[in-house]
């Protein structure tokens, strides 16, 4: 019996990616740093690793990786399956996507103010949209992360985030009310 071959076996079976997805201004930004600081490969800055579907060799030396995708991405509405296939190929045959959700007049005033929507109604309608293309293309298994949960309970909810979605957790991040 071949250790090494037994390892390498042992780490594919648990290498696992994420992928947060949501509206802009919905906290994914917030959720990706979540998994970051609980062992996870990425960014939670709109430019990641892995844009333009690099060589999925680029992951190779990481267990836990996750990909982060506000909707939309630079103004146009990624294709999802392409980023679960790219997922697979890097060799993560487990890809959870975290979906993430916020009061919507919240995530409307955010858009407004960081000038994703030229008015609440617009950036309403955008919400819409990008939930309507996030379930559309989603793939199981996914969780649904609300901003909500992350201010009034932050240890418990990142705590039940990371229980959740197999990743151990251990390191809490403080979370600002960004709906004040």
């Amino acid at each position: 019996m071949n250790i090494e071959n037994n390892r390498e076996r042992e780490a594919a079976i648990f290498r696992r990616a994420f992928f947060v997805v949501g509206p802009e201004c919905s906290g994914t930004k917030v959720t990706t740093k979540i998994l970051l600081e609980n062992g996870c490969f990425g960014s939670e800055k709109h430019i990641q690793p892995t844009d333009g579907l690099r060589d999925p060799a680029i992951l190779n030396p990481y267990d836990f990786v996750v990909i982060r995708r506000s909707i939309p991405h630079n103004k146009y509405y990624p294709d999802m399956e392409q980023i679960y296939g790219y997922l697979h190929g890097a060799g993560f045959e487990s890809v959870h996507t975290i979906v993430t959700t916020r009061n919507w007049n919240y995530i409307a005033r955010s858009q407004v103010k960081e000038g994703y929507a030229g008015s609440e109604s617009e950036a309403i309608l955008s919400v819409q949209l990008a939930y309507k293309h996030i379930f559309d293309s989603i793939s199981m298994p996914f969780t649904i992360s609300h901003y909500t949960d992350l201010v009034n309970n932050p240890l418990g909810h990142q705590t039940w985030l990371c229980q959740r979605i197999g990743l151990e957790f251990t390191k809490e991040i403080e979370i600002k009310d960004g709906d004040l």
